[in-house]
């Protein structure tokens, strides 16, 4: 190999390690926490009003407000398949428990949802 393919290698191994370094890794405090540089925390739904609820749940869901039942249930489905903690289980503890929290979003935004439409046992 010439020193300019060697070059080349090296650079793009470290692009790519600063890429998912910088989307993937949080910034750690010197205790080894996470920060408040986290971009995405998720909803805390649990603590909406009444009116607040029905106005929420369709934006954690992706739906439209006046959406049926089946078009609830079929998002609902999708996103539980994509955020699913089993679905990022070997890719370390941090995308593990952004997945739990996003399910957890999603799951009381699906309860929410089926109370606002009458459906709720």
């Amino acid at each position: 190999m010439s020193p300019l393919e060697i070059t080349v290698i090296l650079f793009g191994a470290f692009i790519g390690y600063w890429i998912v370094s910088h989307f993937v890794g949080g910034k750690k405090s010197h205790s080894g926490t996470e920060t408040d540089d986290v971009k995405w925390k998720p909803a805390d739904l649990s603590n909406s009003s009444g009116d607040d609820a029905g106005k929420e749940w369709h934006r954690v869901l992706q739906v439209a407000p006046d959406a049926s039942h089946e078009q609830v249930r079929a998002a609902y489905k999708t996103l539980i398949g994509q955020y699913h903690p089993d679905k990022v289980a070997g890719l370390g503890e941090e995308l593990r428990v952004l997945s739990e929290a996003k399910t957890k979003e999603i799951n009381v935004a699906y309860q929410q949802a089926l109370h606002y439409l009458g459906m709720s046992s």
